[in-house]
């Protein structure tokens, strides 16, 4: 999921900043990592690491300038071509 902002909300699905960077933090860390790899399908993708909206921005811009694939899949991916902007 993809996180940030300073609140809460259902529609459309927002998660606050300070909860997504503990969870991120949380599912970035190497047993969740190793899980995520190896787990089937859905488990595998629920146990992906939230993402910053800012960088789904930066991923965004970075793809539409032609520095990175079109299509970003995973948590490393979309991190990955947000930085190459910086």
């Amino acid at each position: 999921f993809i996180y940030g902002g300073d609140t809460f909300a259902i529609n459309p699905p927002r998660v606050a900043d300070g909860y997504g960077r503990l969870v991120e933090g949380l599912l970035s860390s190497g047993p969740f990592r190793a899980a995520a790899g190896i787990s089937p399908g859905l488990i595998g993708v629920a146990l992906e690491p939230p993402v910053k909206v800012s960088s789904v921005a930066g991923a965004a811009v970075a793809g539409a300038l032609g520095l990175s694939k079109p299509v970003l899949d995973t948590y490393d991916e979309i991190n990955k071509a947000a930085g190459l902007l910086l």
